[in-house]
């Protein structure tokens, strides 16, 4: 414990816990696999155009319908993936917000 100028002292932390290293390790994770998922989404959009561009001029209306049906799900997809890491994220910041008052609630004051 560490005095402060009012006369309180406070907890020194060494660094973090291994709860909150676990739980940067899953968010971590997570922004990851996002990340993987949303290059591999991408891969596929360029591998789909390309058909486009190389089919015959009978398919390419049927392939151009293809390609924008794939893009608007691949969107809604990303959307769904980026949606769940803010929930996460949000949570992770909360939760650091809580421990970080935890911390300070359990100064103790010397009055």
């Amino acid at each position: 414990m560490f005095p402060t100028t009012n006369g309180c002292s406070i907890l020194k932390t060494s660094g973090w816990s291994l709860e909150e290293q676990r739980k940067d390790e899953e968010l971590n994770k997570k922004v990851a696999m996002v990340s993987d998922k949303y290059y591999k989404q991408t891969w596929s959009s360029i591998a789909l155009l390309d058909e486009v561009v190389c089919s015959p001029p009978s398919e390419f209306k049927e392939k151009t319908e293809e390609f924008i049906t794939h893009l608007l799900k691949q969107d809604q997809k990303t959307c769904d993936m980026l949606a769940d890491l803010q929930i996460k994220t949000n949570n992770e910041i909360a939760w650091k917000k809580a421990r970080e008052r935890d911390i300070l609630l359990s100064v103790n004051c010397n009055v």
